[in-house]
């Protein structure tokens, strides 16, 4: 049995139709198209998003009825359904803007080489409160730090909950992190390596390896406590974040070349890097690096992963306990199904 879903994929593409600025406008219909797969007939929309919102990172977060988009900047802003199926409503300033200290890491004497601006990663809600994880250039430390922060609705300004130590080294890499999870009040969110898998003779060298610096961690905060512990080490760039509906907690991450990853997450567990993994050296293919996990379920390779996403889609797909979604930058969604025990099934690509 098949069943029809309709998916909304926004651009961020310049265009001139909405080059004066307002509060609440259209986003007008770009591409329109249908795709069978064998669990879900896809009707796919795509709209533009106000050139504003272009840049590395972001977040979206489906809440009560639409879609709230952060922008790699810090804005965050709802679009809706209108009453025309080749429209969108964008409303901007829908939660208050984060500082994220971009218009100020330019001037930085310390940090000379950037593959990124500092920016917005993953948002989620829980128990009334918008959680946001990002980066903070702070001018006055020429420094950058990992910040998570939350909000109400009805609130003014954000509240930082977690702030990690400054990075030491003179680069800012993409390898970042920054996606999150919430489960029995405590707050599971991962922080890349940062390239600090290297030596750099700073205390921040092999940072994934040390237990007391938060980078290529994932970590947790228990929100009644507001304490932070970390949960597992070795990582790279974990990039999804789920938990299954038996308490399991799945990680999709980018690995060296060849080597991403989707991993059962399991406290205290090492995961590696950067010393093993299942790709091998970008300046080098031929060498690998240590194989010695042979984690059957533990590691799954996958290709290029996103976000996790866990659907509820089990009453029409039978024996199907945990269904799980991602995208991958080789233009395909993947979804996969973990049934019981251990196993799991790749079960159809979905081209985008």
């Amino acid at each position: 049995m098949q069943f029809y879903c309709s998916v909304v994929v926004a651009f961020s593409i310049p265009f001139s139709a909405y080059s004066e600025p307002a509060d609440t406008f259209l986003l007008k219909l770009i591409n329109e198209s249908e795709v069978s797969t064998a669990y879900l007939d896809l009707h796919l929309r795509e709209f533009q998003l106000p050139p504003e919102s272009n840049g590395l990172g972001g977040a979206i977060l489906a809440h009560d009825n639409a879609i709230i988009f952060g922008s790699t900047s810090g804005s965050f802003n709802e679009i809706k359904t209108s009453t025309s199926t080749s429209t969108l409503s964008f409303k901007a300033d829908y939660l208050p803007k984060l500082n994220t200290g971009n218009e100020h890491i330019k001037s930085s004497k310390y940090i000379t080489y950037r593959e990124i601006s500092p920016r917005v990663l993953d948002i989620i809600f829980s128990d009334g409160f918008f959680y946001v994880s990002y980066e903070r250039y702070y001018p006055h430390e020429d420094a950058v730090k990992f910040i998570i922060s939350k909000i109400k609705k009805s609130e003014p300004t954000w509240s930082d909950i977690y702030v990690s130590p400054s990075l030491d080294v003179s680069y800012l890499a993409r390898g970042d992190g920054g996606t999150m999870a919430i489960r029995k009040e405590k707050l599971f969110f991962s922080v890349g390596d940062f390239s600090l898998d290297r030596i750099n003779h700073l205390p921040s060298d092999v940072a994934a390896q040390k237990k007391g610096l938060p980078w290529g961690k994932i970590n947790y905060i228990d929100l009644k406590e507001n304490v932070f512990h970390y949960y597992s080490l070795g990582h790279r760039n974990p990039k999804g974040l789920v938990f299954l509906r038996d308490g399991r907690l799945l990680s999709s991450e980018h690995g060296p070349q060849g080597g991403d990853e989707l991993n059962l997450i399991k406290k205290g567990r090492n995961y590696g890097w950067p010393y093993e993994s299942y790709g091998t050296k970008y300046d080098d293919p031929s060498k690998s690096y240590k194989d010695f996990f042979k984690r059957k379920f533990d590691t799954v390779l996958i290709c290029s992963p996103s976000n996790l996403h866990l659907d509820h889609l089990e009453k029409s797909l039978k024996n199907k306990k945990n269904v799980i979604i991602y995208g991958s930058n080789i233009d395909t969604f993947e979804i996969l199904t973990f049934i019981h025990g251990s196993t799991y099934d790749v079960s159809h690509r979905i081209p985008q």
